[in-house]
């Protein structure tokens, strides 16, 4: 029977075991390591050789040169988030062919008692992130109150300092510096500052600053 809270190396072993049996061309062993939605969305895209060529075609080129496992979170009971930096050869006409650097997030989950591959989602260079050119703290004048904004994304660093806190922000192929009150201040409005971590989600309204849109006077936070 599969544990319901697999070690990271049982599911690496999924991966890897797809990758092998897809770069030998053998589709059909490759899907049996995909989950079941994975699989019916296959069948119906594969009805012709040239939907097959395509599908493995696919599976070929997101098959990483090599990775690593950056964050794991056991979503719920069944279903597993694994998050990676890996190197891939890039089908990309401006790099066709070069190795290049990309995070990914795999989705496993628990069927008849094996772990398979479901969500494979493709995210960014972390490489080519778009941060400030000043990543330290500016007070409030610098924003513009009369201006609203709002953003949601994963926490990539936070600072807890005397009168405020910093918070690296990912969103997309941005990181954006959010200024929230300090950790006293947040933990009198009810936030569970524990939980104000890297890899979890935050939902910030607030004010830009007045000249660079990568820093936000953050007045209001929610984050799971």
């Amino acid at each position: 029977m599969s544990d319901q809270n697999p070690n990271i190396s049982q599911l690496q072993e999924v991966f890897d075991k797809y990758n092998v049996v897809a770069a030998e061309g053998k589709i059909e062993e490759a899907l049996k390591f995909r989950s079941a939605k994975i699989n019916e969305g296959a069948v119906e895209f594969m009805k012709d050789e040239e939907g097959k060529n395509m599908t493995l075609s696919m599976m070929k080129s997101m098959a990483p040169v090599s990775y690593v496992v950056d964050h794991v979170d056991n979503k719920k009971s069944g279903e597993v988030s694994v998050n990676c930096t890996g190197t891939f050869i890039s089908g990309d006409p401006d790099d066709h062919g070069k190795k290049v650097r990309v995070e990914f997030e795999l989705i496993f989950l628990q069927e008849n008692d094996a772990w398979k591959l479901g969500d494979f989602i493709l995210h960014n260079d972390p490489d080519k992130i778009e941060r400030s050119a000043n990543q330290s703290f500016e007070s409030e004048d610098n924003y513009d109150a009369g201006a609203n904004t709002s953003m949601g994304g994963r926490v990539i660093s936070v600072t807890f300092d005397i009168d405020h806190t910093m918070v690296v922000v990912r969103v997309t192929n941005q990181e954006v510096l959010v200024t929230l009150p300090n950790k006293e201040a947040l933990e009198k409005a009810g936030f569970t500052t524990d939980q104000l971590a890297p890899w979890s989600y935050i939902e910030v309204t607030g004010y830009p600053h007045k000249t660079d849109s990568l820093k936000v006077w953050g007045t209001c936070s929610i984050y799971d």
